[in-house]
């Protein structure tokens, strides 16, 4: 529990406010249970100026970095990391758009073989006709096709989930 306070506390007093250390009134105090062993008159004067300066050097370091003024990436590296974000972000963007279009569209467990290495396309007649018997045989395809889909029809809804797992794929890396 903290003591009552009679009035607010001084940055330049506890040292915990979010703002200028030193600046009067700034900032907005922080109720850690840190606040009550500083504020506790039994605690010795040498402990609490150590805490007091201590947490001033956060709240200086917190505060800087607030404004702007702090280096959370190293100079010369703010492009690099820079385009990093925007393309780890573009990536998670268009993989979500693709797998919402797989879904929409009814591709979702056309590829009944799910090897974590990947496979290509089918390449021959026959292949793609061992992969659409395959598929025949799950619920899926009984319960929205049941006989009524053509191997082209088959081809498109494959290849879109084939390109949703190597795009997802191409972003985990």
């Amino acid at each position: 529990r903290f003591p009552p306070a009679t009035s607010a506390p001084q940055s330049s007093q506890l040292g915990l406010w979010l703002g200028r250390p030193g600046a009067a009134g700034g900032g907005v105090p922080l109720r850690l249970k840190s606040v009550a062993a500083v504020v506790s008159p039994s605690i010795g004067a040498g402990a609490a100026e150590a805490v007091t300066a201590t947490e001033t050097t956060g709240s200086a370091r917190l505060w800087a970095l607030l404004r702007g003024e702090g280096a959370l990436v190293a100079p010369g590296y703010e492009r690099m990391v820079g385009t990093w974000l925007v393309g780890a972000s573009g990536m998670l963007f268009s993989m979500i758009a693709i797998g919402g279009y797989t879904r929409l569209s009814g591709s979702g467990l056309s590829m009944t073989d799910w090897r974590i290495e990947g496979r290509s396309l089918p390449r021959s007649d026959e292949a793609w006709k061992r992969e659409f018997e395959e598929y025949k045989r799950y619920p899926e395809y009984q319960r929205l096709h049941n006989g009524s889909m053509e191997l082209d029809e088959f081809k498109q809804i494959y290849f879109v989930e084939w390109f949703h797992r190597m795009w997802g794929r191409g972003a985990g890396l």
